[in-house]
């Protein structure tokens, strides 16, 4: 065997120790300078052991953020290859070794530059090509953004269901699903972005909004009404009043009835809390005294509510006779301890 042989024949079996030792479980992880990220580090390998993927991947993970370590790191990928992430755990081997190297540890940065090795022939790849690049276009998949240098590369990434976001200044934003399979080569066409509809036509300029000299020329359809001529007739506003006020009425109906209800299941749930009707409990007291404000605020709004359908019916129904006078109508809601009052005066 020549020198040259043995030296490729001797790396070759270091990085199939080293890798045997990271598959194996032992940790390439050195003592963590903090607690937390060593009590992480552990559970995570334990969990990683145990078959539970899921939850080791988590622990590694915030181990490493507590700490950045090239063994941890290592198991982190270890752990995302696992789980199928190939991409991931590519990316995470290739950012162990520079790390390792960076902390003097060439054993670890070997045994990563191999796993990243073995990994790519089995990495899909998505190339997302644009039919039309517009000014300020972005990119992003799963909400994470690629930007607009990532067209036209072949981009690792892990299989499964991917979403694909284009979007652009004054354009509508376009997406779509992608499906990638383990070890495929999938290619992409973005469409041209549409864009933005302009403004309808008979929105508002901004002069105009802001009262400028548009706002202040009034228009033939938008000008003040004129006084009536002296032989017209003035068009009677009565039947207007009488129908907000009787409108007004129903909805006290409305509101009595349903304070009414709401007061009488407080004095049934107040009567099963205590019968005897002495020496109640707090909750029983506290929903009597809820039963007696909804009956009030109920009689209230309930004799409120019939005066107002009244006096709104006599307006409508007056309205015809006297449509050649102007009226104005007053009226006056007094609340009561049992009740309500509420009035109506009528002036020509």
């Amino acid at each position: 065997m020549s020198v040259v042989s043995h030296v490729q024949w001797s790396r070759r079996a270091r990085l199939a120790v080293s890798i045997a030792t990271l598959l194996a479980g032992v940790p390439l992880h050195a003592h963590a300078a903090s607690p937390v990220a060593e009590a992480l580090f552990e559970e995570g390998r334990r969990l990683l052991e145990a078959g539970r993927t899921d939850e080791a991947c988590v622990k590694l993970a915030e181990s490493l953020a507590q700490e950045a370590s090239s063994g941890t790191l290592l198991n982190l990928a270890l752990c995302h290859e696992t789980q199928g992430h190939v991409a991931t755990a590519w990316a995470e081997y290739r950012a162990a070794a520079r790390l390792a190297r960076n902390q003097g540890r060439a054993d670890r940065a070997e045994a990563a530059d191999e796993r990243a090795l073995l990994l790519e022939p089995k990495l899909p790849r998505l190339t997302l090509n644009a039919e039309r690049v517009v000014p300020g276009l972005t990119v992003s998949i799963d909400d994470d953004a690629v930007g607009e240098g990532a067209l036209g590369l072949a981009v690792p990434i892990d299989p499964g269901e991917h979403r694909v976001t284009v979007g652009a200044p004054g354009h509508v934003s376009w997406t779509t699903t992608v499906i990638i399979e383990r070890g495929g080569q999938h290619t992409l066409q973005i469409p041209a972005l549409e864009a933005e509809p302009p403004p309808p036509l008979n929105a508002p300029t901004p002069s105009a909004a802001a009262g400028g000299p548009l706002a202040r020329a009034a228009s033939p359809a938008t000008a003040s009404p004129r006084a009536p001529a002296r032989d017209e007739t003035p068009v009677s506003t009565v039947p207007l009043a009488g129908l907000i006020v009787g409108g007004a009425g129903v909805v006290a109906l409305g509101v009595g009835v349903g304070f009414g209800l709401s007061s009488l299941a407080s004095y049934d749930s107040a009567d099963e809390l205590c019968r005897s009707h002495f020496d109640c409990s707090d909750p029983a007291i506290a929903e009597r005294r809820s039963a007696e404000s909804a009956a009030w605020i109920s009689n209230v709004a309930l004799g409120v509510g019939l005066v107002g359908v009244g006096v709104g019916a006599y307006l409508v129904v007056t309205s015809g006779s006297d449509a050649q006078h102007e009226k104005k109508v007053t009226l006056r809601a007094t609340p009561m301890p049992n009740g309500g009052w509420l009035g109506a005066s009528t002036a020509f």
